[in-house]
């Protein structure tokens, strides 16, 4: 029997040549590293999880999931003939697994290492006899293989078929467990004598090369997370959940805020609570009241109604209705707020202030203006250093270019990532808490939201080495497709995302909350029963306030719901009013020359520079063709 404090060692540096960042850059919907984390803080029998890197953001990371951190030298970390493998494991057992008697070295690049088998593992160990010194994972490879120029497990002569070769067992490392004293001596994380543990062929994966990552992370986008995933898929059956997939992101429900467009934010109060309880019930954790502006925004006498204006008194009146009722947030648009303009927020009952970041710059064009976005990280900062949650809300997301986002990445992170001069580690710090990217338009598709979300990621944690900010992904349904993007951009590692009952939105709407709850109790493997009384419930709310009247009840101002025109916009690049502008005054307008006005109002756009709605702009594209309204 062996007994003592068993320490799991996750070694992670921050240089990879084969295949860069493989251990923190995104795959599938959380990196090499947190995957590891999160089995290894399952698993029974294990005293303590020490994460060995070089790299700060896979340090700010390891802390964040409450495992203890050891700074490694970068000799240690760096592939050069001055530190020999040996050297880097003498080093690890010596300097980071003080305290330990046993050792359990894991690595990052064995992503299938279930917690079954590091507990059975860790059994073994303990309840061993001193005939072996260690355990190790190997598979048991049966390939012709020659090394030096010779056969070494099959002889040419004598054929045989690949399952009858002698088989040969390959140290895949996803798990060896020893004493600390013997990894000193021994200078490796295997005895002289290891119980050979064999694992099948995809806990045995071992991750050296970017093929092995792609191919690695196509195995998990397909649900296979053990072997008899396989074979059910093979069987055309559901795979087993993956336990990292096993959270849902967080839900924010704008059916008062972005449905507003239809009707100038003028909803009853007994619309806005409905709403409140039927979006809290279904589970949802922030639902989002409308804007908070000032004259400037939204000038005097327009008729913009209460939720245009969301003030704290009237977000009060609104949680003292519904005290059980999740989190609140506002938007607000930058240029037309200040901070000074919000309380300190534990005296306001609004938890989260969305800033939207529009794609103008100084003169109105369409155009990324790095200076006024400086200006909006100010706001943010104040915002945050009040004690809100603060979400930048960056709009047009399909329209800007990875520069822009390398640029928006670098600037949220006021707090860049060091090594003081006293030894401590000074993490990351963002001027936000969540960096939301909008499908203004509704043109981007749900693999582009997908990889949008994973460069973010990537940028903030590889690059920035900052952990702190969670991605969001805001959909338009121009295409119809506002769903499968929204789950994508979640497959890509979106951490919040958003919707409408019914789709309430200008134009074709927004991400249907009716779909959407449908869509990822399915993927989640949330019961039927669960999802039928959600599902009632928002239907309910839809059937009373929506779906009761004959004729749509904001119709007074925009036409709302699927549209091919709004298709069209959408693939043109240009604002969804175009379209809605024309199917509200110029009904008589030939189908032909709907489309010829509209690809004229995207050759003003793109003249100048900008993507505001302007009637005089369609006025203009309706000339060249010769139309004048009736």
């Amino acid at each position: 029997m062996r007994d003592g404090r068993i320490v799991a060692i996750v070694p992670v540096r921050a240089g990879s040549v084969r295949c860069p960042f493989k251990n923190s850059r995104p795959f599938g919907s959380a990196s090499l590293l947190e995957r590891k984390l999160k089995v290894l803080l399952q698993v029974k029998g294990i005293d303590e999880i020490i994460v060995s890197s070089d790299d700060l953001g896979m340090l700010a990371l390891a802390a964040q999931y409450g495992v203890s951190i050891h700074v490694r030298p970068r000799e240690f970390a760096a592939s050069n003939e001055l530190v020999s493998g040996s050297d880097f494991f003498e080093h690890l057992a010596v300097s980071a697994c003080v305290g330990a008697e046993h050792i359990i070295y894991c690595v990052c690049v064995a992503p299938f290492v279930s917690k079954e088998t590091y507990e059975d593992i860790i059994k073994l160990y303990c309840s061993g006899s001193d005939v072996y010194d260690s355990v190790a994972t190997v598979t048991s490879e049966k390939d012709f293989i020659y090394f030096k120029g010779s056969p070494l497990n099959f002889v040419p002569e004598e054929a045989v078929n690949s399952q009858d070769l002698e088989p040969v067992s390959r140290l895949t490392f996803g798990a060896c467990i020893l004493s600390r004293n013997l990894m000193i001596q021994r200078r490796h994380c295997v005895g002289a004598t290891p119980y050979l543990y064999e694992v099948d062929k995809l806990e045995g994966i071992d991750i050296d090369t970017t093929f092995d990552f792609i191919a690695s992370e196509l195995l998990v986008a397909s649900n296979v997370v053990k072997e008899s995933d396989i074979s059910h898929f093979l069987d055309f059956q559901p795979p087993t959940m993956d336990f990292v997939k096993s959270q849902m992101p967080l839900l924010l429900d704008c059916t008062l805020r972005d449905g507003g467009y239809v009707n100038n934010w003028n909803h009853s109060l007994e619309f806005a609570v409905d709403a409140y309880r039927a979006i809290s019930a279904a589970g949802y954790d922030y639902f989002e009241v409308g804007f908070r502006s000032d004259m400037l925004l939204f000038p005097p006498k327009s008729e913009f109604g209460t939720w245009a204006y969301c003030t704290d008194e009237i977000c009060q009146r609104l949680k003292a209705l519904v005290p059980s009722g999740c989190d609140l947030a506002v938007m607000v648009k930058m240029g037309s707020f200040g901070a000074n303009d919000f309380v300190d927020a534990p005296a306001s009952s609004v938890k989260m202030i969305r800033v939207l970041f529009p794609l103008y710059d100084e003169n109105g064009k369409s155009l990324f203006s790095k200076e006024l976005f400086s200006q909006c990280c100010l706001e943010c900062r104040l915002l945050k250093d009040k004690g809100y949650i603060v979400s930048l809300n960056v709009a047009c997301c399909e329209q800007l270019t990875h520069i822009v986002y390398e640029q928006i990445c670098d600037s949220i992170v006021d707090c860049k990532a060091a090594i003081t001069e006293t030894g401590d580690i000074k993490f990351a710090a963002a001027c936000v808490d969540i960096l939301y990217i909008a499908d203004t338009y509704g043109a981007l598709s749900a693999e582009s939201a997908k990889q949008l979300v994973r460069k973010l990621r990537f940028e903030l944690i590889c690059v920035q080495k900052c952990t702190g900010v969670k991605i969001g992904f805001h959909a338009h349904n121009n295409l119809g497709d506002g769903v499968d993007k929204t789950i994508a951009a979640v497959d890509g590692g979106a951490e919040i995302i958003d919707s409408c009952i019914s789709g309430l939105g200008r134009g074709a709407g927004n991400v249907l909350s009716e779909q959407l709850i449908v869509r990822l109790h399915q993927k989640y493997a949330i019961s039927t029963d669960v999802t039928l009384m959600k599902l009632g419930l928002l239907m309910g709310f839809s059937d009373r306030h929506i779906m009761a009247y004959s004729s749509f009840p904001f119709n007074e101002r925009l036409r709302y719901g699927m549209a091919p025109l709004f298709a069209y916009t959408a693939l043109l690049g240009i604002h969804p009013n175009y379209a809605e502008h024309l199917m509200q005054h110029y009904a008589g307008l030939p189908l032909k020359l709907c489309l010829t006005t509209l690809r004229n109002v995207q050759r003003v756009v793109l003249t100048n520079s900008t993507n505001n709605f302007s009637v005089d702009t369609l006025k203009t594209a309706l000339r060249q063709v010769q139309y004048q309204s009736i």
